[in-house]
């Protein structure tokens, strides 16, 4: 086998059964199995097969619901849901893992164990409809989740050299890594769906949430409307503005019960100094992290099947979990309300001082004709900025003196288009697929030889990516089945788009790119099921 290719495989199956146990009483049972394996997970230009991990991944779900309804529109709908997540990842060796200023070398450092379940039981009530000052159709529920996050850890160290290629950091753990962390959350919530006018529908609900382990309750209201001026209505107009809690991460509360990273600093002559630990704490007074999002929609249908939209979106997220060191203050209420540093050595206390901002806006036009064929073009416009862009944790080997900047998918600009149109004179069966996909770089950091994070976070960018997809389909029966064939190629263009970069200061390929996917093809097989005659 090619020392330089990552084999992966993967399988999964859904189980889907329906049950009318009498008009009224639906039964609906389902059983989800996925498995996939991966040999050298984290082979990169930058990261050879010896420091890569063999990841293996697999999940269990088992779900029913019950759906019983009465003369008038009233319904009831009861449920339950078991799922359980496996995750091995294992490195090629016990070697020290070594970051350099060209690349990182040695064996990965993290042998990990990681077990995931949920049960959830849920219920759904829908009221018959009301017919006062237009038609009301009023919707209450309630949910309850048990979760729990077992994780067994085994790290041995790292090691950075500078650029005099003498060590200028070692860091190895402390602790079992041996831990449990369970969790359980409860919401309920209303909603009325409101129609006062033909064209014209209004929602207003609210929730509330509470978890265990951020244990102040939240309330989130939510509002949302939408018109269709005139008599055609080929125009709609839409608008609302939701409070949505963000769910509780058990890995981000465990990490005070997994190992502790201790790093020894050297001079620049290689001289050890006293080590430092890095403790992380759980933290007080916590509230579940809130998001506000404001949107805004006008679409129009110029007929032919031709419709165009332009889509608004305003988020804003507050009291996020964030690790930040011990005597950091609140702040005032804004995307930077303090000033969050990481380095080695030191106390780390869960807080809510996460703050995030998205904008977005996107124009798209489409046009469907025929039974399935059709086109798609788009462009978006978007910003998404972090107090906490890194997630500084313990098998994160960075300081960073501002965590401020872009997120790590910030693209500003982005033009995505898609066709799937027949073949002129080839026959029905005959069809054409292409993608087209424009965007931004995404951002990466600098660091100087010892790693530190050097200005801000996320200050430079990738090159622009483009990836042109063209293919030609050809659909067929073959033993009572349909199945299409389908070959072209992928980065038709042979744009290159790299995927890794020397992010060194001082180092001999600081800031040059790597990586290259190249133009491929590719040949897919899909079954449609047994032909119809």
């Amino acid at each position: 086998m090619d020392p330089a290719t990552s084999p992966l495989w993967a399988a999964g199956n859904l189980f889907h059964v329906q049950v009318n146990l009498t008009p009224p009483d639906i039964l609906y049972t389902d059983v989800l199995t996925n498995f996939d394996h991966q040999a050298h997970y984290g082979l990169g230009v930058l990261d050879p097969v010896s420091t890569t991990t063999e990841l293996s991944d697999s999940e269990w779900l088992l779900a029913g619901k019950e759906l019983h309804s009465w003369y008038g529109g009233a319904m009831l709908e009861t449920g339950f849901a078991w799922q359980r997540v496996l995750r091995n990842r294992v490195p090629q060796g016990g070697g020290l893992y070594l970051v350099t200023p060209n690349g990182r070398s040695g064996n990965y450092f993290v042998r990990s164990r990681e077990e995931g379940r949920r049960g959830q039981f849920f219920v759904n009530y829908y009221f018959r409809a009301l017919h006062a000052g237009g038609r009301q159709q009023i919707q209450v529920g309630a949910s309850a989740q048990r979760l729990d996050y077992d994780g067994k850890f085994q790290r041995s160290g790292y090691e950075e050299i500078g650029l005099n290629a003498v060590p200028a950091f070692l860091t190895t753990f402390r602790g079992s890594g041996a831990f449990e962390r369970p969790g359980l959350n409860v919401a309920a919530y209303l909603n009325d769906h409101w129609q006062p006018a033909e064209r014209l529908v209004i929602d207003v609900g609210i929730r509330e949430d509470w978890d265990e382990l951020a244990r102040a309750p939240a309330l989130s209201p939510r509002f949302s409307a939408s018109y269709a001026p005139g008599a055609a209505a080929h125009t709609k107009i839409t608008g609302g503005l939701a409070v949505v809690n963000d769910a509780v991460p058990l890995a981000l509360f465990a990490r005070p019960l997994d190992q502790q990273p201790v790093t020894t600093q050297y001079s620049p002559e290689g001289v050890p100094g006293a080590p430092l630990a890095t403790t992380f704490l759980t933290g007080h007074d916590l509230r579940l992290p809130r998001y506000t999002k404001w949107s805004a929609a006008l679409q129009h249908d110029f007929g032919r099947r031709v419709d165009a939209s332009l889509e608004w979106l305003r988020k804003r997220g507050r009291d996020g979990f964030v690790y930040a060191p011990v005597g950091s203050g609140a702040g005032a209420v804004s995307i930077q309300p303090v000033f969050l540093s990481y380095g080695f050595g030191g106390a780390y206390e869960l807080s809510n001082l996460r703050r995030d901002a998205y904008d977005e806006l996107a124009l798209t036009v489409r046009q469907s004709f025929g039974d399935q064929y059709g086109w798609l073009a788009s462009y978006t416009r978007s910003r998404a900025v972090s107090n906490a862009v890194l997630d500084v944790n313990v098998d994160q080997p960075l300081q960073v003196r501002n965590n401020f900047g872009r997120m790590p998918w910030d693209a500003p600009n982005r033009i995505l288009g898609w066709a799937y149109l027949p073949v002129p004179f080839a026959g029905k069966n005959w069809a054409v697929a292409m993608m087209l996909d424009y965007r931004t770089g995404f951002p990466f950091a600098v660091v100087n030889g010892p790693g530190v994070v050097t200005g801000p976070v996320d200050s430079h960018r990738y090159p622009s990516n483009l990836d042109l997809n063209l293919h030609i389909e050809r659909r067929f029966e073959f033993a009572g089945y349909r199945f299409a064939l389908r070959l072209g190629a992928n980065n038709l263009t042979d744009h290159r788009n790299p995927t890794a970069v020397n992010n060194v200061i001082g180092a001999p390929q600081f800031l040059q790119f790597f990586g290259d996917e190249g133009r491929h093809f590719v040949i897919r097989v899909r079954v449609f099921g047994r032909a119809a005659h």
